[in-house]
């Protein structure tokens, strides 16, 4: 039957192309004659419903988003309920077929009978057009939640602007004097403690002259910024230069743990030290002191961290968090530790995800299942199976469209994504509107 209908619109556009002085009511009626008033009927109610299909990808398209974007975002969220249990971000998105599974009967037997006469409910096409603009709805509340993640992203230097960071991991308190530091006043630092300037002006890549004295070690040297980056600085050997690393302050928007670990031996030990982190839980990972990479893991949670061979202590990361935890050996087998934020972990609940889901999902059930009925009922019988195929190709094209908005990412923030996204639904829902006007229900006894 399809390819019937193939050649029925190929024979009814090329004579119309032909025959441009003769006119007729309809483009398909071109095709009579060959192929049938039957079937030329029957297409016309066909193209009358796959010209409404013209909006639905971009449906498709957002509404695939809470695979991708939402999951991301919950992923930025804090997951934990309680010391013993993390909502893990990749499984929120099993509430939509959840919510869907418990709001199909509620729908079925109580709104769909009890609220038909309501304006909104009255034809399928209104039901599908109130779906899309639930989405419409469901994508502004995930603006305004990605709109407070922000707010507590950590701060990021900008073009004329560079962040400095300085540890003190020396066995004893130690005094800083730089003139551009602390507005040109002494910075007395305590054992593991951490100095932070976040925005610190800066053109091109200026040197910091510093003067570091202390009862343990004493340096002179230089810090060196540079514009649009972080720098951070160990003072962990004595009378040594501190130690540089080039920082990304961005891993932590990303919503994993990123954790160094820097270790002052103080003379307790000839050799770099080992270190397991983790546990069979939450996964192991072994590096030793002598490293000052990033840990990077996804599950939050309270970690055994082991140095050397007998020192054993516990500590709780949670996601979105940036930490150094740093130590320094008091005897062979006890250390002094602090573990130091230098990124604040995701503060924002991922529950406040579920009301976005659970509209999305009325929308879904609203504008999904009312689509696909209203296409099968609508279409005469020979022609079922061609219609309903093409609904489900406009859901292969709103892959597609995620793919390509995810691609294109015309704004940088989270939020005004969204919020774009919601524009779209909008300016789509109000076009399906315009193109259902005309439409005339077909009845079949």
């Amino acid at each position: 039957m399809a390819l019937k209908a193939f050649r029925c619109v190929y024979t009814a556009i090329k004579l119309k192309l032909k025959s441009k002085n003769v006119k007729k009511d309809h483009w398909l009626d071109f095709a009579v004659e060959k192929h049938g008033k039957e079937l030329v009927n029957e297409l016309k109610i066909v193209s009358s419903i796959l010209f409404l299909y013209i909006p639905i990808p971009l449906f498709w398209g957002l509404f695939e988003q809470i695979a991708t974007t939402w999951t991301y975002q919950a992923r930025q969220m804090n997951g934990e309920i309680g010391d013993t249990f993390t909502i893990p971000p990749g499984q929120i998105q099993l509430s939509n077929p959840i919510f869907v599974m418990i709001l199909i009967p509620l729908f079925v037997y109580v709104i769909y009978p009890n609220f038909a006469n309501i304006c909104v409910f009255r034809t399928a096409l209104r039901r599908i057009t109130l779906g899309g603009f639930l989405v419409w709805v469901s994508f502004v509340i995930t603006a305004f939640n990605a709109m407070r993640l922000e707010e507590n992203y950590p701060a990021l230097p900008l073009e004329s602007e560079a962040q400095i960071r300085i540890f003190n991991v020396l066995p004893c308190d130690i005094t800083i004097f730089s003139r551009a530091l602390n507005s040109g006043r002494l910075l007395n630092m305590t054992k593991l403690s951490l100095y932070t300037q976040t925005l610190y002006s800066v053109i091109g890549t200026p040197e910091l002259n510093f003067d570091m004295t202390s009862s343990c070690s004493s340096i002179k040297g230089k810090f060196t910024l540079t514009e649009a980056e972080a720098a951070t600085y160990y003072f962990k050997d004595s009378n040594k230069e501190p130690i540089y690393i080039k920082e990304s302050v961005r891993e932590s928007i990303g919503g994993f743990i990123n954790v160094r670990i820097v270790i002052n031996l103080n003379g307790k030990y000839d050799e770099p030290i080992n270190i397991t982190f983790g546990d069979d839980k939450n996964g192991m990972t072994k590096t030793n002191s002598s490293s000052l990479n990033f840990i990077r893991f996804s599950n939050p949670g309270i970690y055994t961290i082991e140095l050397g061979n007998l020192f054993k202590i516990k500590q709780k990361f949670s996601l979105g968090g940036v930490y150094s935890l740093n130590a320094i050996a008091v005897s062979a087998n006890q250390f002094d530790v602090k573990n130091l934020v230098i990124a604040k972990p995701n503060n924002i609940h991922v529950l406040w995800i579920i009301p976005p889901y659970i509209v999305i999902s009325v929308g879904e059930i609203l504008f999904s299942i009312t689509g696909s009925a209203f296409s099968y009922c609508q279409t005469p019988k020979n022609m079922k199976t061609l219609v309903l195929g093409v609904w489900f190709l406009t859901f292969c094209i709103g892959q597609l469209i995620v793919v390509a908005v995810e691609y294109i990412r015309i704004f940088e923030k989270a939020s005004a994504r969204f919020f774009l996204y919601a524009a779209f639904m909008v300016i789509d829902m109000i076009l399906f509107i315009a193109m259902t006007m005309g439409y005339k229900y077909a009845e079949y006894k």
